[in-house]
């Protein structure tokens, strides 16, 4: 469901598809150097509707897990 549209040095922009009725989210991924590590930024946008009933905040928790399990 996750598929990277772009990708540049320090950022990632990537589309994930929800799976019930299949609205496209945007999700963008900036990552800066922060001392011996780096600290990571994601966003996450609905593209339709007012109200995403919580989608936006789910994908960024994905994210983060998905980060945890190869770190």
């Amino acid at each position: 469901r996750w598929k990277v549209e772009s990708e540049a040095a320090n950022e990632l922009k990537l589309t994930r598809r929800t799976p019930t009725v299949g609205f496209v989210d945007d999700v963008t991924v900036t990552i800066k150097a922060a001392g011996p590590g780096a600290m990571i930024h994601a966003a996450s946008k609905s593209r339709v509707g007012l109200g995403d009933l919580g989608q936006n905040r789910r994908n960024i928790l994905e994210l983060w897990a998905a980060i945890r399990a190869i770190s």
